[in-house]
């Protein structure tokens, strides 16, 4: 597979732009080495701070990556943006198709206001994941999204669909105003869990989750294979949803909140 590589050259000392960097139609290398982005107050060119190689593609690898790299793979619908490192704000920040993959952690607001495509994130993601932009109403549109590790506080704000798994642990105020979705969740979840929800599919852990809900009966729901499948073939993790069995809640105290968890044993 053919692929555009940015290899950074030396520490950053300022924040770099890289929302332009992904969706740009380059026609050879020294288009690429030329393009021009925003670091910190300055405006450069790509190589001056990037070796690049590779061939012009929409396959895009970022090595030797940083914290102080913002907006990566911003609105993105290319093929594929692969990160050795970790990155900074807003990656994947409305991004339309396509796949993302971090081999670190992430700051604040990633993939908030995603509208489709795949995140994978093989570390941890900071506060606002999934958010909703500051200019929108609505956070998660659709879309796939992994995190191996744990995520950060007031996460998938007004969440409207798409399926989010999470291997480690979530902060306070999680999917508050959630509209609907699937999220799975294996670690432990903060304070102030399902602010005002209206609908949604929970697969958790923690029973002390299920206080405000009512159990359902625990007949066997024949999607639940099917959803246990679809799950290990992101994670590539046969064991993120292993259970002996499951009990269902729902018909939460609030009657406007209608939606459902899955308790896994």
């Amino acid at each position: 597979m053919k692929s555009l590589i940015f290899s950074l050259k030396k520490k950053l000392k300022y924040r770099l732009d890289l929302s332009k960097l992904s969706n740009c139609n380059y026609k050879n290398l020294q288009e690429v080495k030329k393009f021009k982005l925003n670091y910190g107050k300055n405006i450069i060119n790509a190589s001056e701070l990037f070796s690049i190689s590779g061939n012009v593609s929409s396959n895009i690898i970022i090595k030797s990556s940083s914290e102080l790299l913002d907006n990566v793979g911003k609105d993105f619908q290319g093929e594929s943006i692969t990160i050795y490192g970790n990155v900074g704000n807003n990656l994947g920040q409305e991004m339309k198709s396509g796949c993302i993959t971090v081999h670190g952690n992430t700051l604040d607001y990633t993939a908030s206001g995603i509208k489709g495509g795949v995140i994978h994130i093989m570390g941890n993601v900071g506060d606002y994941f999934c958010a909703k932009p500051n200019h929108a109403n609505e956070g998660m549109k659709n879309g796939i999204i992994y995190i191996r590790g744990n995520c950060g506080d007031f996460s998938l704000q007004r969440m409207r669909r798409g399926m989010v798994i999470i291997n480690g642990d979530v902060g306070k105020n999680f999917c508050s105003e959630m509209i609907s979705g699937t999220i799975l969740i294996n670690g432990k979840i903060g304070n102030d869990f399902g602010k005002k929800i209206k609908r949604g599919t929970f697969i958790l852990r923690k029973k002390e989750l299920t206080k405000d809900y009512i159990r359902s009966n625990n007949c066997n729901y024949n999607f639940f294979p099917f959803l246990k499948k679809n799950v290990c073939s992101i994670t590539k993790n046969e064991r993120i949803m292993s259970y002996k069995y499951f009990e269902r809640y729902s018909s939460n105290k609030d009657e406007n909140n209608l939606s459902e968890i899955f308790l896994l044993h």
